[in-house]
């Protein structure tokens, strides 16, 4: 076992940026330990659909990782969007609620251009490490994770995504660019999306896997790793799936 011994505490404060004249919201988790001396990474958390920042503050846990790594955490909050079904989504999906505006969900807010501020105005009011700007979420989150890697490629060093993974629409709408670092974290028995794909919506997680590795550039096919369980009681183990040989040190990873 690993030891960690934590800073104390931070800080969590409330922030507000206009975006084409609509008022946008963020936490934003500062620690004890940073003095803006020296250029920090930063980490952007994207909670799912119909949730909001406490809750995605609360179940990641990423404040008190970020004590011991030494990193800033922002948790924008999303809103209302609505469904325009058949969609990717099961018919038990609420209709509307907090989230972000990817290709799937109409919506009038531009969350791109909130991204960009976002990043911008950190790197203006803080010493944020430009190269180590890191965006993951949950869920829709996730999905705005993954849409955001092909448009934010300068911007991006890594996406990661919990319970989501890349829609068609997110893949063919992708921009050209370096390639950025992936990390997918999925359940094969979740119920929303399903790992074999949704012929017209996304495809397998294995081909999706299969194409970011293809354009990371990544000579290898996926390592397999059994991981220890580590709590036999969860009806639960974990398989990485790892690509190797990826060009400039890209990652490319699937937690299944």
């Amino acid at each position: 076992a690993l030891a960690w011994i934590a800073d104390q505490p931070g800080t969590l404060s409330s922030h507000i940026i206009q975006i084409d004249g609509i008022q946008r919201e963020y936490e934003l988790y500062t620690l004890a330990a940073y003095d803006g001396d020296a250029s920090w990474p930063l980490v952007i958390n994207l909670h799912g659909y119909t949730s909001e920042t406490q809750f995605q503050i609360d179940v990641s846990q990423m404040n008190a990782v970020a004590d011991t790594a030494h990193f800033l955490v922002a948790y924008p909050r999303g809103l209302t969007v609505t469904r325009t079904p058949p969609d990717y989504l099961p018919d038990f999906v609420p209709a509307s609620g907090a989230g972000w505006h990817i290709p799937d969900v109409p919506s009038e807010q531009n969350d791109i251009a909130f991204l960009i501020e976002l990043i911008e105005s950190l790197e203006m009011s803080h010493a944020v490490d430009s190269q180590r700007v890191h965006l993951m979420g949950l869920s829709m989150g996730g999905s705005m994770s993954l849409h955001a890697a092909g448009q934010l490629k300068e911007q991006l060093a890594s996406v990661a995504s919990v319970a989501a993974f890349p829609t068609n629409l997110t893949l063919t709408n992708a921009q050209p660019g370096p390639p950025i670092s992936h990390m997918i974290i999925h359940g094969s028995e979740d119920g929303i999306f399903s790992t074999e794909g949704k012929v017209g919506h996304y495809e397998s997680l294995s081909n999706t896997m299969d194409a970011l590795r293809v354009d990371g550039e990544c000579e290898g096919e996926f390592m397999e790793t059994q991981l220890p369980d580590l709590d036999g009681e969860d009806g639960s183990t974990v398989t990485l799936f790892q690509a190797i040989d990826c060009n400039e040190d890209r990652e490319y990873s699937y937690y299944r």
